[in-house]
This record gives structure tokens, C-alpha cells and sequence, in this order.
């Protein structure tokens, strides 16, 4: 789908040609509101004219990316949490699976963390990333408790709507710790590496305390505007994850608050026993 097929709302797809008021199953096209490599989102109104996100994996993603849209489905159609994405059903269109999802307008915690700069009272700063931390761990700990690790956590998979509050999304490679769930999937090392954990980035056996970590680059990145770790390639991020110890956020800016910094520094331990044993625990703390 090229930009001017996107901006102008028309959508195309391996042959497949919609124009806005078209159906798509029994959802009406509106326009496109996101694309990636794997799928596009567009916009499209529900039975009731209720708006809703439908995520359409790509054509020359089919062989590759099925498993793992059908695996996101699955998933969250286990979770049902105000901080996670709400999915509504599966369906087909003409070839292409589309999974029909809770529409969020708002932005992301990538661009949220871009706007912090502009906040003229530092405590604003850590008055939001203490919120948005909370609500993430909400929703991690019913996604744990679900048995899943979401092992992609990171700034652009957390969407904010117009109240602030938090979506987590993107579930498509998740883990399902069930010893009855596909281990070939499970071990297999995927995720950014930006904010992988240790035994992710290394290929090792992982469990729910690996998205704590990612989680702790997440604060510091809210907190400082930047990430602990900051390589070219998987080589060296596999070297600073497993090794170097990263640098406490209060080093950035003596501002922020020794609570949250001090949080940080736990959830970036290199070992998973070290780190908070659950997201729970960090709701405790605060």
C-alpha cells in the first residue's frame, strides 16, 4: 500500500480495492490508520456505528506471520483488562485474517516520552511516568496471570487514549508458559533488542520476569528521555544487557525521585531472581 493510497483512504490489498463506506464482513471501512510490516489497521464501524481497530495481516505476510496473528488472538482473547487491548473476533477478507480490536484514539508512550521535553515543571514528568507505570503494571499482572509473557514490551506497544490512560498491545509474540503451548514458539529468540532482557537477547529460558525488565528501560526512558543502553546491532546490545550494568537515572537528571529511580535500578537487574519477582510487587512498592 503506498502513502498515497493511504492518505487518500482507499485501500489495497493483493488485489483488494475498498473505498470508504465499503464492508469489510459486517464492519464498515472508514480509512487507514496504521500500517506496519506485517499488517495494516484501519479504522471501521461495528454493527452499532461503534468504532473499531481491524489489524489485516499482509498478503506477503501470510506464510511467515499467520502462526503469529492467530497466536495474538488467542491471547488476548484470554485477557480482559482495561490496560490491555480489547479483541472482538476473527474474520477473513477475501484471503487476508483480520482480527477486530478495541479502537483507541490517542497516541503512543513512544511519542508521550518525545513530549515529556516540552513540560515546563519537571514534576509533571514524574507525576505522569509514576501513572503510566502503574497502570502498566495493572495490566502485567493480569497478563502474568494469565500464564503469558508478552516479551515485546516497549514504549510503541502502549498506546494512551485521550484520557491518558493505558492500552497494552501487540501481542504477537507472546508466550504462553503452559507446558502444553508450542515450545518450539517459545523458545525461539524474538523481541527489540533494545529492550530485551538478558536471558531473552541470549536465547535462554524466560518467564514473566523478563517483561519486568523491559519494563525498567521503559522507566528509565520516561524518566530521562533516553534508553540505558544505546548500540548498533544485536552484538552489542547482547553484551549490555548481559554485562554492563546501566547507569541509575538520577545520573541524568538529581531531580527525579529516589523512589522511582530506585524502582528502575531493581527491575534492570541482570538477574531474573534479583529483579522484582512480579509486577504486583512493584504496585507495592508503590
Amino acid at each position: 500500500m503506498s502513502d498515497a493510497e493511504f492518505e487518500s483512504n482507499i485501500l489495497q490489498m493483493g488485489g483488494i480495492t475498498l473505498h470508504p463506506g465499503e464492508r469489510i464482513g459486517p464492519y464498515v471501512y472508514e480509512r487507514p490508520v496504521g500500517k506496519g510490516g506485517m499488517a495494516l489497521v484501519v479504522l471501521a464501524r461495528d454493527p452499532n456505528d461503534d468504532p473499531v481497530a481491524l489489524k489485516i495481516l499482509r498478503g506477503n505476510r501470510l506464510k511467515t506471520g499467520l502462526q503469529r496473528f492467530r497466536r495474538e488472538f488467542r491471547a488476548l482473547s484470554r485477557v480482559r483488562h482495561p490496560n490491555v487491548i480489547r479483541v472482538d473476533a476473527y474474520g477473513d477478507l477475501h484471503g487476508h485474517p483480520y482480527i477486530v480490536m478495541e479502537y483507541v484514539e490517542g497516541t503512543d508512550l513512544h511519542q508521550t516520552i518525545r513530549n515529556f521535553r516540552f513540560l515546563e515543571d519537571p514534576n509533571e514528568r514524574w507525576r505522569r511516568s509514576e501513572e503510566i507505570l502503574i497502570e502498566i503494571c495493572r495490566a502485567l499482572s493480569h497478563v502474568h496471570q494469565k500464564g503469558l509473557v508478552h516479551r515485546d514490551l516497549k514504549p510503541s506497544n502502549i498506546l494512551l487514549d485521550k484520557a491518558g490512560h493505558c492500552k497494552l498491545t501487540d501481542f504477537g509474540i507472546v508466550k504462553d508458559l503452559d507446558p502444553s503451548a508450542d515450545a518450539n514458539v517459545s523458545g525461539t529468540l524474538v523481541g527489540t533488542w533494545a529492550y530485551a532482557s538478558p536471558e531473552q537477547i541470549s536465547g535462554e529460558p524466560l518467564d514473566h520476569r523478563s517483561d519486568l525488565y523491559s519494563l525498567g528501560i521503559i522507566l528509565f526512558a520516561m524518566l530521562t528521555g533516553c534508553r540505558p543502553f544505546d548500540e548498533k546491532d544485536m552484538k552489542g546490545y547482547l553484551e549490555a544487557h548481559r554485562n554492563k550494568k546501566p547507569p541509575r537515572p538520577r545520573q541524568y537528571d538529581h531531580r527525579i525521585p529516589r523512589s522511582l529511580d530506585e524502582i528502575c535500578q531493581k527491575l534492570l537487574e541482570k538477574d531474573p531472581k534479583a529483579r522484582f519477582q512480579s509486577a504486583r510487587e512493584v504496585l507495592y512498592r508503590l
